[in-house]
């Protein structure tokens, strides 16, 4: 019976050792991976101090979704927490100076992850073996051109809390949006101011001239209107291409206006067509500053529900 106590005894400081050396490694390897994240993170600020895009792009993949950063003259890690059995968040203070010149303090949080975590894709191996998945506070949303495109649309809301990572998404997708209502309003304006009563009055051997009429049936109101006139002879062949004026005045919605053209050349044209040179930067104008959007449009694209064009 002494025997078999004795044994007994030294199986359970067996395990109880085991137990303990075994609980010392977790929490060894737990402080080493924490150190780890923790120079991530530290290496990734003083990268974006710098403004060095590689030195950012190292521990930080995605970074060159986020078009836009606050800045970052210092920063103070605050703290770290483990998020399950991976990672890391860690959360910083970014010092910077604004444009007034007043020190802003803003909270940065990044979620920082081991390069075998599925969320990672990994180009360039890093020396901690640690990288940034997403981030809060980083992106600097209003500052991006289409950001009250993006806000009108609903693509962007306030009230949302989003990550860098999730509001650059959302960004992308009102760029996409702008080249929808873009493309829709081009359209509209190809289909509905109307060019028509053109005649060529004149057409010498070097020499034509004409006028025609162009409607404006669309709600639009434009600050002038160009034209390309195509001109081609008996035989259907192009000859030649002018452009120029139809007017440098507002052209508003519901007007008609009679223009006059004139073009030289060295062959005869029999006949001539039109085709109006809508100001691409003018449409995008529009489109961003019109007032009829309700905030649903962002949904209804990402839904496939607005109407095909």
């Amino acid at each position: 019976m002494n025997y078999i106590r004795k044994v007994s005894t030294i199986i359970s400081e067996i395990i109880f050792i085991s137990f303990f050396i075994f609980s010392v490694f977790l929490n060894s390897c737990s402080t080493s991976k924490e150190n780890m994240a923790k120079t991530t993170a530290s290496s990734f600020l003083v990268a974006l101090q710098k403004q060095d895009m590689s030195g950012m792009r190292i521990y930080y993949p995605d970074i060159d979704n986020i078009e836009v950063f606050f800045a970052c003259d210092t920063f103070v890690i605050n703290h770290i927490n483990p998020i399950d059995e991976n990672g890391f968040q860690i959360k910083a203070s970014n010092y910077y100076l604004n444009e007034s010149k007043d020190i802003v303090v803003k909270e940065v949080i990044l979620f920082i992850y081991p390069d075998d975590y599925n969320a990672i894709s990994v180009n360039i191996k890093n020396n901690t073996g640690f990288y940034i998945t997403d981030s809060y506070g980083l992106c600097s949303w209003k500052n991006y051109p289409h950001y009250e495109f993006a806000r009108n649309t609903g693509c962007i809301n306030d009230k949302l809390i989003l990550s860098d990572q999730q509001a650059v998404h959302r960004l992308r997708v009102a760029k996409d949006l702008l080249f929808y209502f873009s493309k829709r309003m081009h359209n509209e304006m190809e289909n509905n101011i109307i060019v028509t009563d053109k005649r060529l009055i004149s057409k010498d051997l070097n020499h034509a001239m004409g006028c025609a009429i162009v409607i404006n049936n669309t709600e639009f109101s434009l600050p002038d209107l160009k034209y390309v006139i195509t001109y081609y002879d008996i035989d259907n062949k192009k000859v030649a291409e002018d452009s120029g004026w139809i007017t440098q005045e507002p052209f508003a919605s519901g007007d008609t206006l009679k223009f006059n053209f004139e073009t030289n050349f060295n062959k005869k044209a029999t006949d001539a067509t039109f085709k109006l040179d809508f100001d691409l930067e003018l449409i995008l104008q529009f489109v961003m500053d019109d007032d009829i959007y309700t905030g649903d449009e962002y949904v209804a694209f990402i839904s496939r529900k607005l109407p095909d064009i």
